[in-house]
């Protein structure tokens, strides 16, 4: 095997794992901070309904335009020592607008009135399919390691042809 095919190979060898650890890492961080801002865009919305649950003010139509929905139930003392004060999750919601579910992130908090009285707030925010942006990810990936491999084997091929033309003139 010539030196430079050998070369090229070894170079795609360690591009992949380079790829595909780049890939994996930035899959993670950006599903990180989407569900940062969703759950920042939760927190302002769970802060709101509760505010004027506790002031005793209207509170706004659970689908107004926004798409986010909310749910207030009282509970128990007894559930309320089972549960954590506010939990983050991954959903399928109903839209009664389309007809249909969807993914959602949820925000579910239990909070207490004056009267001592529980309730567990739950709201939702529809999101995207995260498996569909798994195969997104994935595909573009395949797609740079494939324009990577090209890009740097042409240009190592060229580097090494143009370094050893001296060479190959006193042969």
């Amino acid at each position: 095997m010539k030196l430079i095919y050998n070369i090229s190979l070894r170079l795609s060898l360690v591009l992949f794992p380079l790829i595909a650890l780049w890939a994996v890492v930035f899959y993670f961080t950006m599903m990180d901070e989407i569900n940062d801002e969703a759950d920042d865009a939760l927190e302002d919305y769970s802060e709101l309904i509760v505010m004027r649950v506790l002031a005793g003010e209207p509170l706004p139509r659970s689908n107004e335009g926004s798409n986010n929905s909310y749910t207030i139930i009282p509970v128990e003392s007894g559930y309320v020592a089972t549960r954590p004060s506010i939990d983050y999750y991954d959903t399928e919601v109903y839209i009664p607008e389309k007809d249909e579910t969807e993914p959602a992130r949820v925000l579910a908090t239990i909070f207490q009135d004056k009267d001592g009285n529980f309730y567990e707030l739950k709201v939702a925010m529809p999101t995207f399919e995260k498996d569909d942006l798994l195969e997104t990810v994935m595909w573009w990936v395949v797609w740079l390691y494939l324009f990577l491999l090209v890009t740097v084997s042409g240009t190592t091929l060229w580097v090494f042809h143009k370094s050893m033309l001296p060479l190959y003139e006193l042969l």
